[in-house]
């Protein structure tokens, strides 16, 4: 007999359980992600490479009313994002099943939540492709002065009609902000123009000089792990990061003869999906100490 302990018998049972596996796998993989939230959501239309066009600014000029126009040269360039196979194992025996151990429900929220863990990681990586200077110093706290710089950056590059403007930083990163404001003299950061007592709300997004403000334990390291590489960006569909999604996360029960000598069953989890940094000067990224 194959599938006797988790859901009848034959490979219906099998499909029972990868569908009820699903159903938590894909909130906890999708739920609460930071990074994922403020990325541009795509498919790849069936390749496994998808190009993204990148259009030259262009600009018009004053003319006579009988001179000829000079032609502007328009010649698009092209990123690229490619789908990539992500996945996870984990056997559980047939003792833990019937002892009521490990239920699906926690099964399938504990691999969603590893799945979801490496979307965001790896779009967090993505910071570190912005290409103008980072802003801060190496291991020191992240200051105000620099938020401001970032702001300064995002308006002197006209990136405020890209989309709402993020900054995504670690809970370090965070708490300097938080520090910083704490320190200010002024009495702006104080009034409800800027959300009075709530503007530091623990574990909540918030908004800073109109900046929506995230947290994620997932950003990367720099410098041999002494600072940590947060950043500032547009979010949403005209922004840079992109989270390009062939198959969502699913997890199959699969059991065989290795699995009848050893009294167990693998549970494969994979997600066909990739992730880029489509228009590396459409932001700015931040070096603080950890």
């Amino acid at each position: 007999m194959a599938d006797e302990v988790l859901a009848g018998s034959g490979g219906s049972g099998t499909w029972v359980v990868a569908e009820a596996l699903s159903r938590f796998i894909i909130p906890a993989a999708y739920g609460n992600r930071s990074v994922l939230r403020t990325a541009r959501i795509d498919t790849p239309d069936g390749a496994v490479i998808k190009r993204y066009t990148k259009y030259p600014l262009l600009a018009d000029a004053s003319v006579t009313e009988v001179e000829s126009i000079a032609n502007s040269a328009f010649a698009p360039g092209e990123a690229n994002v490619q789908t990539a196979r992500y996945g996870l194992a984990t056997e559980i025996s047939d003792l833990a099943a019937m002892t009521g151990i490990i239920s699906v429900a926690e099964l399938g929220t504990q691999m969603g939540n590893a799945m979801g863990s490496g979307i965001e990681t790896r779009l967090a990586a993505l910071f570190a492709a912005f290409t103008a200077s980072p802003l801060g110093t190496t291991t020191a706290a992240l200051t105000l002065a620099s938020f401001l710089a970032g702001m300064l950056f995002i308006e002197e590059n006209d990136l405020l009609d890209r989309g709402e403007i993020v900054f995504v930083g670690a809970p370090k990163a965070i708490g300097d902000l938080r520090a910083a404001i704490q320190a200010e003299d002024g009495t702006v950061f104080g009034s409800d123009a800027f959300g009075g007592a709530s503007l530091n709300a623990i574990g909540m997004e918030w908004s800073l000089w109109g900046v929506r403000v995230l947290t994620s334990t997932k950003v990367a390291t720099a410098n041999t792990g002494a600072d940590y590489v947060s950043g500032m960006y547009p979010a949403g569909q005209l922004g840079p990061l992109v989270y390009q999604v062939q198959r969502d996360p699913r997890a199959v029960p699969v059991r065989g003869q290795e699995g009848e000598r050893k009294s167990s069953t693998a549970v494969i989890g994979t997600a066909f999906y990739g992730v880029g940094n489509i228009d590396p000067v459409a932001g700015i990224e931040f070096i603080s100490a950890v």
